[in-house]
């Protein structure tokens, strides 16, 4: 049995729950790449290896570290676990069950499913690591396997093969269940044998004859797993009970995975829990921020998005008040800026009150160039000029006291604190903040100009305050004034009455201090 016989096997498919062709189905849910390999990902390490599956530590394209598992089709064993595997999880939103990144085929023998990477570890691991680890942690990560168990029933499916080694731990201790190499359909008759651990086994699996398989047994092993998770360690006597009702002979006699829930072990105020809208992890909700919506962010993640915001070209948004729209895509609301201000460390909050403060820096600056522009309209309006005055006085106002492009002549004011300027009137030139030189159509070399422009004031290569950028500004605009005056008005009489005129405009923040012809 193969993938292409697999397609047109539909009782097979439909006993895995996939009432059409695989692809398709995938397709659907976003999950079928088509056009990636195995060679597409960075191979970090070889996490397991046996006949027929072969599980890998990987690197992708992106960055982002994940499992990759392959699966040789060419053995009806592992070709149903494969097409079984991706048929259980393709349709699961669970914060407690593994998620399926992707499914790829390498070739006709050899298909390929994405999973996370969990450097938490596994829950074997972590009772060996963790010997002294207080009954409310324990009790956490029974909780979220509980969960977790009660999503994939749901769903009417069975695991086969709980035990801690099949379980994760993401970020916050939060458990994931995993390896669903064994999954069954609930009460549908078994078309592969059983894989499952003989310690964590229901009593009723051990029989040869076994053809149908239900929840409790998967419940049956969750006993067995509470039992390690609690051990060396003083077991309250509501979860011994519970514990021992899990594993009873008689799979009637076991509570499903929700009464567990609410057996009086677990009675007690739960903390609210969220899943990060970034990492997708879950969290306690003290331990991150949400929107009106309860869309939450975790710390970790609203720190990323925070340091993101401040540096060029960030696709996080704050704004001036220091409020940040919700990461959740098409969701318009924000988080307010005092919320964040108290969920981040203060190095970080220094990173968000630098992007508010640029922002009041830029809504100043942009102020202040209306301003000029105002006072500059007011000063050199038409009084009984004469012509020759007038247009002199005109060409002053446009060409030298108004800060231009110097490609197109459009006006410019906004400043976000980068030096290398495009101009908004869509001519597509780029130029210097310091000296107003065109560099062109390219945005480097724009960057590389001004990281080395003789004029720049400012010691970062390429930022700099509103303050430090307008006194360049002020001096070009003097520069520039004195030139015109000089070699442009040659009659001495006609420059003192442009220069009365224009003396209302001869302050600091317009033409520096101290100005001369």
């Amino acid at each position: 049995m193969h993938y292409p016989e697999l397609l047109r096997d539909q009782e097979w498919l439909k006993s895995i729950a996939m009432s059409d062709g695989v692809p398709r189905e995938l397709s659907k849910a976003g999950l079928w790449l088509s056009h990636v390999k195995r060679e597409s990902f960075a191979n970090l390490a070889e996490l397991a290896s046996k006949p027929g599956k072969m599980v890998q530590k990987v690197r992708a394209s992106d960055g982002r570290v994940l499992v990759l598992k392959t699966f040789h089709l060419a053995n009806d064993t592992w070709s149903g676990r494969f097409y079984r595997q991706i048929a259980a999880l393709a349709e699961m939103s669970s914060a407690y069950v593994v998620r399926i990144e992707g499914v790829f085929m390498q070739d006709a023998q050899h298909g390929c499913v994405v999973m996370p990477y969990y450097p938490g570890g596994d829950v074997a691991a972590w009772i060996r690591d963790n010997a002294h680890a207080d009954v409310p942690t324990r009790k956490r990560i029974a909780i979220g396997l509980l969960s977790g168990l009660h999503d994939l029933h749901s769903r009417n499916l069975v695991h086969c093969d709980i035990k801690p080694e099949n379980i994760f731990l993401a970020r916050g201790l939060s458990p994931v269940l995993g390896d669903f190499d064994g999954v069954q359909m609930h009460n549908v008759t078994m078309t592969q044998p059983l894989q499952a651990t003989i310690k964590y086994m229901a009593p009723e699996l051990r029989s040869v004859n076994v053809e149908k398989v239900e929840p409790a047994v998967d419940m049956y092993s969750v006993g067995m797993v509470l039992k390690e998770l609690f051990q060396n360690c003083q077991m309250p006597p509501a979860l011994q009970n519970l514990t021992t009702m899990l594993t009873a002979r008689n799979p009637r006699g076991r509570p499903s995975a929700l009464v567990a829930l609410r057996h009086q072990a677990f009675q007690v105020e739960q903390v609210p829990v969220g899943a990060c809208a970034i990492c997708l992890d879950t969290f306690p909700i003290a331990e991150g921020v949400a929107c009106d919506d309860a869309h939450f962010t975790c710390k970790t993640c609203l720190q990323g998005a925070i340091k993101a915001a401040a540096r060029p070209g960030g696709h996080v948004q704050i704004l001036e008040n220091g409020s940040m729209k919700c990461i959740t895509p098409d969701c318009d609301l924000h988080i307010s800026g005092r919320t964040i201000a108290a969920a981040v460390p203060e190095k970080v909050y220094k990173v968000l009150h630098k992007i508010v403060r640029e922002h009041t820096e830029r809504e100043l600056a942009r102020e202040h160039e209306r301003d000029v522009q105002r006072r500059v309209d007011e000063a050199l309006r038409d009084h009984g000029l004469d012509p020759k005055t007038q247009n002199h006085l005109r060409k002053i106002q446009n060409e030298i006291l108004t800060m231009t492009c110097p490609r197109c002549s459009a006006a410019f004011a906004d400043f976000d604190g980068c030096c290398a300027l495009k101009c908004s009137n869509n001519c597509s030139c780029y130029f210097c903040a310091w000296c107003l030189k065109d560099t062109g159509n390219n945005s480097q070399g724009c960057h590389q100009h001004v990281a080395n422009c003789p004029s720049k004031r400012s010691a970062d290569p390429y930022y700099a305050n509103f303050g430090t950028v307008e006194e360049a500004w002020a001096k070009v605009r003097a520069q520039r004034l004195r030139q015109y005056m000089t070699k442009r008005i040659k009659s001495s009489d006609k420059r003192k009455k442009v220069l009365k005129k224009l003396q209302p405009l001869l302050t600091p923040d317009i033409i520096g201090a101290r100005f001369r012809l």
